[in-house]
């Protein structure tokens, strides 16, 4: 599938402040880096298992309705990928990266258009968990940090692969189909732990408990 990247889709609201300094076009430039980047780790989560969970929520005869567009959050707005339900949750901290490997993202790029192949997967298995890892200045080693509302359901390790789901909640079956995406969810989480060997935290959002998308008028 081809991606085309232009000003109006960059993902840039959870990365200005590592910005200071930066002039006009440098800025763009970080902007349309992490956007690439965000397209890729969705697109590798999904070849891993989840795009498969997200076609269960489709079928599955408790009627999910999907979040439509213009109510998205920032971060299943920002995954490109067609998903109805499920998106990467983490934040993206590109400064991570190695100058080479911000030179790669760069090259992927030409003429605004943009094609996954597989080397990119590689490239994303090889940078992701240096990339999503969340720090807090003075704590070294693990802890818990939070990935929305301070409330328990929305705590993770901070190096867990963390991943958002959503779906348009209806009072008569709320019950029912909070029951069916915790199981579900259950099972997802085991199998990319077992994949990745890493902590993976599945977390269902509601219009209370996620990040906002800023008004466009391009939506």
């Amino acid at each position: 599938m081809r991606y085309y990247i232009t000003e109006k889709n960059l993902c840039t609201t959870d990365i200005d402040f590592h910005l200071d300094g930066l002039s006009k076009d440098e800025k763009m430039d970080y902007f349309r880096q992490a956007t690439i980047y965000r397209l890729l780790l969705n697109e590798y989560i999904n070849l891993l298992g989840v795009q498969q969970y997200d076609q269960i929520l489709q079928k599955n005869e408790n009627y999910f309705r999907a979040i439509p567009l213009f109510k998205q959050d920032f971060y299943q707005y920002y995954s490109f990928i067609g998903n109805k339900y499920y998106y990467l949750r983490n934040n993206i901290y590109l400064e991570r990266l190695t100058e080479e490997e911000r030179n790669y993202l760069n090259s992927r790029a030409k003429n605004n258009m943009f094609q996954i192949e597989q080397r990119d997967m590689k490239f994303i298995a090889s940078t992701f968990q240096k990339v999503i890892r969340e720090e807090r200045r003075g704590i070294k080693g693990t802890f818990e940090t939070n990935f929305g509302p301070p409330s328990p359901q929305y705590f993770a390790l901070n190096h867990s692969l963390v991943i958002g789901v959503r779906y348009d909640w209806s009072d008569e079956l709320h019950y029912q189909q909070k029951k069916f995406c915790h199981d579900i969810n259950q099972k997802l989480e085991n199998e990319l732990k077992e994949k990745l060997n890493i902590p993976v935290k599945v977390i269902i959002y509601s219009d209370f408990s996620t990040k906002k998308l800023p008004n466009r008028r391009d939506i």
